[in-house]
């Protein structure tokens, strides 16, 4: 019994590597105080779906909110959930457009947030000379499944977010994740493509996946202890049952004696 017991606690501390819970790991003995990773900003196209805020000014108060539906401004201004944002903004439909009045139907889908905004300012223009176009995306949601400490779905108010800002705010990875092994599923035009991403991996930062884009689905894979130690309970459960039953049994026979 002993042996087994050393044994078990071997086991255990031999699966406490730190370095599996160390973001950005480097075990490089010579690392310098200062190092400067190059990172990678991959531009995001829109996409259909997409949920998108336009909004157009001018000094002339008498053309004021006539490139905008009603109550789009006040729902926008007001800090409204993402149901009453998706119903008074601009979905990109099928096609790929997005419809506004006086200005009609406008195709956005394969361009960027930037290229938009100037075209949008470019079209108003032709009915006020003065127009200001600003065009920002609101459907920035990041999906988080498996051992995060939040799962489902986070929207985010930035233009580009990257993965360890994400995580954080999805309470990071438990300690029963996988931080070496945590999947990225992002969705293009073409379907879903799957990357394998490693946290602990200094490189990573230098990488186009340290940049998210809107509907990426981020899911921590368990490690395999955790699905041992569930095991392991579900045991210890069937084998208290089993014990209860079997003690009652006894006493029972016990009694009839």
């Amino acid at each position: 019994m002993r042996t087994f017991t050393y044994l078990i606690a071997i086991i255990l501390l031999s699966s406490c590597n730190p370095s599996r819970y160390i973001y950005m790991n480097d075990n490089d003995a010579t690392l310098q105080d200062t190092v400067v990773y190059h990172t990678i900003k991959p531009e995001y196209y829109l996409q259909p779906g997409d949920v998108l805020y336009v909004s157009i000014h001018s000094t002339l108060s008498e053309t004021e909110g006539m490139f905008h539906f009603p109550g789009q401004e006040s729902v926008a201004s007001g800090g409204s959930q993402s149901g009453q944002m998706y119903l008074n903004q601009s979905v990109i439909d099928d096609e790929g457009y997005i419809r506004m009045p006086v200005l009609g139907k406008i195709y956005v889908a394969g361009s960027t947030v930037e290229q938009i905004e100037k075209v949008v300012e470019a079209e108003s223009r032709k009915y006020v000379e003065d127009a200001l176009a600003r065009v920002k995306l609101v459907s920035y949601e990041i999906t988080f499944m498996g051992e995060f400490g939040i799962t489902g779905k986070l929207n985010f108010y930035k233009d580009r977010i990257h993965i360890l800002d994400a995580i954080a705010q999805a309470g990071e990875v438990t300690y029963y994740g996988n931080r070496r092994n945590v999947r990225l599923l992002r969705q293009t035009p073409d379907g879903f493509i799957s990357y394998r991403i490693d946290l602990t991996d200094k490189d990573l930062l230098s990488s186009d996946k340290f940049y998210l884009q809107p509907n990426d689905i981020l899911y921590a894979e368990p490690l395999p202890r955790q699905i041992f130690q569930v095991k392991i309970s579900d045991f210890t459960f069937i084998m208290a049952t089993v014990s209860s039953t079997i003690g009652f049994i006894a006493l029972i026979v016990s009694l009839n004696k």
